[in-house]
């Protein structure tokens, strides 16, 4: 069954986000708690503008009012607010991917993470 256009979907568990992030406008991701949600720089990597709450490491990803926007915790007015934002102004949201997607390319590769993680092992284990 094709998806309404303006329905919200939540999918649970899935082996395709690639072609769902394809498909999406922007990544929504009201968290409570968290540390650095891997979905963030995937969603930037597909280009999408990001929603989040400003906690944990979030913060150190997404760049305010660049490659997305930062919400209070908890602040569904919030929120809602961003949202309407990216749907009335497409243009702006489609920026401000693009800028998730250059951020993502320069600071998230494979390649850097690999590396920063076998320096914090080596720091460990000298």
């Amino acid at each position: 069954k094709a998806p309404q256009p303006g329905a919200i979907h939540i999918l649970g568990a899935r082996s395709d986000v690639p072609q769902i992030l394809a498909a999406a406008d922007a990544l929504i991701l009201p968290s409570v708690r968290e540390g650095l949600p891997l979905v963030i720089p995937e969603a930037m990597a597909a280009g999408l503008p990001v929603i989040a709450s400003a906690v944990g490491g979030i913060p150190d990803v997404v760049i305010d009012g660049e490659t997305g926007f930062l919400v209070p915790s908890g602040d569904e007015a919030a929120l809602r607010d961003r949202m309407a934002v990216l749907i009335t102004d497409r243009a702006s949201g489609k920026a401000m991917g693009k800028r998730g997607l250059d951020r993502a390319r320069a600071t998230y590769t494979r390649e850097r993470m690999a590396s920063e993680y076998q320096s914090i092992y080596r720091e460990v284990l000298s």
